[in-house]
């Protein structure tokens, strides 16, 4: 039966940030990721561009090419080999974590059970690209991780997994990325069990609730 098959994750995320711990942990739980897309053009709101998928050792392409996965370097959301890449590889699952663009909604389309992002706040409160930043700054004791689905609004579909969760003690962004990503790979395979189940159930996000933090200046 089609539900009892482990289903084919690709993660979308770029170097530096959760992706890569997160796809390490992905791993470690057994959860089938046959590839990643990592980000290589500039990140919206600033010049810098993202860190180029090198042969460092420690970079996400480098973690995926030593599991054997297939690695897609894109240089924005619309990238032209994407569609292509996506389909060749089946995606049964797209979780999108620590990834700097909006994803189309096309392209979203193209899993076949379901586009997830793993954002870092309990939704619907700290929308936006920089959610731990953010509640550090205006000194949250304690925050949470939600999966909802993606959407054509940023951070506004409907919440398929929440955890609440207290921050580390030690808040530098080497935890804080390690943190993000040992509790997601947990939700996320939680989550995945309830839909392989068929008992998951989506909650749409309360607007009245909601909040949006920019990209830091």
């Amino acid at each position: 039966m089609r539900a009892a098959v482990p289903e084919r994750v690709v993660l979308f995320g770029a170097e530096g940030g959760f992706a890569r711990p997160l796809l390490g942990q992905l791993l470690a739980h057994g959860v089938d990721v046959v590839g990643v897309v990592v980000a290589t053009g500039p990140a919206p709101g600033s010049h810098r561009v993202l860190a180029q998928c090198s042969a460092d050792p420690a970079s996400l392409a480098a973690l995926a090419e030593s599991h054997g996965l297939a690695v897609t370097r894109i240089a924005s959301a619309n990238d032209a080999q994407l569609p292509g890449a996506l389909n060749a590889l089946a995606a049964d699952v797209v979780l999108v974590g620590c990834f700097p663009w909006k994803l189309p909604a096309s392209i979203a389309a193209l899993a076949q059970r379901a586009c997830w992002n793993l954002h870092p706040s309990l939704l619907p409160r700290y929308r936006g690209p920089a959610p731990l930043y953010w509640q550090l700054r205006e000194r949250e004791a304690r925050t949470g991780l939600t999966l909802h689905e993606v959407t054509g609004r940023l951070d506004a579909g409907a919440i398929v997994g929440q955890r609440p969760l207290a921050l580390p003690a030690q808040r530098d962004d080497a935890t804080l990325d390690r943190w993000v990503a040992e509790h997601g790979a947990g939700l996320f395979v939680d989550t995945l069990a309830l839909l392989r189940q068929g008992r998951l159930a989506a909650r749409p996000q309360d607007e009245a609730a909601a909040s949006y933090r920019p990209m830091p200046g």
